[in-house]
């Protein structure tokens, strides 16, 4: 990253196809196309969603043990069905991965994900998750030797974005809520993850990683692969998800 890093506190990310503007300041956010790495301190917020945006959280693709939870005898069958059910999303639609694309196979996995960008004409945003090594906790090396894929690929990366979805004030990121009386359980928190998860103020928290079939808990929306079909979520069926978590009250 060195000499090319600059500063930003308020870069505006437009969403291809839509009148939507989004005002972005991250703790780590990289632009595809910018000179060099764009960083700044705050929070990410996109004024309003737009109805081009489809979610979908932990690809896992080329991931052996994944793909055998999941049903699948290999990792080529499940990637086929992942691939695909990406490829039901409109053309020209921005795609936001809520993280863990792979497991160790990173660039097997944006190498995958170029070919459907190109096919569909997607403009594609990532929250990085626990395992995509340009994630923080991997340190500055790793970010700093996987950012130029990565780029290559995502037109956005951030840690996490708060949007509007409906009436409803929600934080999107790759881990479930590590803090507060709605915290979620996860057994696959440990204290370093743990740090990035912890956000208060919001009425949902939109997230993967547990690999839960069960999408709706009390205020968190879980678009684990396990919880939605095996395919992305689109914006109404997002918003019917939310609208029941922060109405849940089991």
């Amino acid at each position: 990253m060195g000499r090319d890093r600059a500063a930003a506190t308020g870069t505006e990310c437009g969403l291809k196809g839509s009148r939507t503007r989004s005002l972005c300041a991250v703790p780590l956010m990289f632009r595809a196309g910018d000179r060099g790495t764009v960083m700044s301190r705050g929070p990410t917020t996109l004024k309003h969603m737009s109805d081009l945006l489809w979610t979908v959280s932990d690809l896992h693709l080329g991931h052996q043990r994944v793909a055998e939870t999941r049903g699948f005898s290999d990792t080529g069958d499940h990637d086929r069905v992942v691939l695909d059910g990406l490829r039901a999303v409109p053309d020209g639609s921005v795609l936001l991965c809520l993280g863990d694309i792979s497991v160790r196979k990173d660039a097997y996995a944006l190498g995958r994900l170029a070919e459907l960008k190109a096919e569909k004409n997607l403009t594609m945003w990532l929250i990085p998750g626990n395992h995509d090594r340009i994630h923080p906790m991997f340190g500055p090396e790793s970010v700093a030797e996987w950012t130029p894929l990565y780029r290559e690929i995502f037109d956005v990366i951030a840690l996490d974005l708060q949007v509007r979805i409906g009436r409803w004030q929600v934080l999107m990121t790759h881990l479930p809520r590590a803090s507060g009386k709605d915290a979620v359980p996860d057994p696959h928190q440990t204290p370093q993850p743990a740090r990035w998860a912890g956000r208060e103020g919001f009425d949902c928290t939109v997230h993967g990683h547990s690999h839960s079939p069960v999408p709706v808990r009390r205020k968190h929306v879980n678009l684990s692969l396990e919880a939605t079909g095996m395919a992305p979520v689109s914006p109404e069926r997002l918003e019917e998800l939310v609208t029941q978590a922060v109405r849940f009250r089991g």
